[in-house]
Order: structure tokens, then sequence, then C-alpha cells
């Protein structure tokens, strides 16, 4: 079986990580990290890998946040009127830790400004390639091909490849 929740895969990368990082005895206490650490050498024998050793990326992949229309948590806002529900954006927990991005006030007025502006700035709205990590948070699935030396993401999205 393949994983298709970002989320689920920012863990699993966050506690293989920590995992590499930290002895078993290490790993920060109350995370998926320990849990791992836990589990011993069966859990991560179960992670598939390349020749290198190193994890396998590939498979077929989709994000089931709503991280697309903000990543910190927000409610449902309508869209134009004269779209109806076309741009409407769902409510949704956000994906930030502690729900706060702690961002420079230059930053902060460049967010706001882009918000005001995404009925008519957006770059999805002119079926543009997504940026990353955007590409990832969008409702479509998306196709890794990993190999030892290389990684290429298939988007459905705009036909976006990334290598």
């Amino acid at each position: 079986m393949r994983p298709r929740s970002i989320s689920g895969t920012i863990l699993a990368l966050a506690a293989m990580l920590t995992l590499i990082a930290c002895e078993p005895s290490e790993a920060p206490p109350g995370t998926e990290a320990e849990a791992v650490a836990g589990a011993g050498p069966a859990a991560l024998a179960d992670i598939p890998r390349l020749t290198n050793g190193k994890p396998n990326f590939s498979g077929v992949w989709q994000s089931l946040t709503t991280a697309n229309w903000d990543l910190q948590t927000h409610g449902a806002a309508a869209g134009p009127p004269e779209y109806g529900a076309l741009l409407a954006t769902p409510p949704g927990p956000g994906i930030v830790v502690g729900d706060e991005i702690p961002y420079l006030p230059e930053a902060a007025a460049r967010q706001q400004r882009n918000y005001s502006t995404r009925f008519t700035d957006d770059p999805e709205l002119k079926c543009y390639m997504p940026g990353v990590p955007r590409a990832n948070y969008m409702p479509y699935p998306f196709q890794i091909f990993h190999s030892d030396e290389h990684m290429l993401i298939a988007y459905q999205f705009a036909g976006a490849a990334r290598i």
C-alpha cells in the first residue's frame, strides 16, 4: 500500500529524520519519532528503500488537507459573487505547528497583499504551474518516480513536473 497523505508523509519524514539524528533513547518525548523509535528495527524495515538504502518515495501521493487555500487554520470564505461557489475557500485545520507563522512585518504585509489580490493574481487561476511546496498541497494526485540519483514529481495540475 502506498501513502496518499502529505500530512502523514511529513510526520513520517520527521520521524525518520529524528531517528537518523538521535539514538532511540534521545527521541523527543511524546512524538511520533519516539513511537517509531520504540518500535525498534522492525518498523524501519517496513520502509521501502532504494538500492542505496535511502527511503524510496516512489508512488502516487495526494494531499488531503486544505493547505492549498491557507496553511493556517481557517474558516470558509466566499469567492467573488460573479463566480458563486467556484472560488470559495473551504474551511480546514492548519498544517503549521502552533498554527502561527512568525512572519517579519514586511512578509506579513506581503502575505496580506497576496491574499487581497488572490482572485486576480493567483497563478492557479491562470493555469500556471504552481510553485513548490504549494503544488504538493493542491487537491490533485501527483506521482513520484525515485531512483538512487534522481526524483521526478509529475503533477496532474497544468502538466507540471519537477526533477
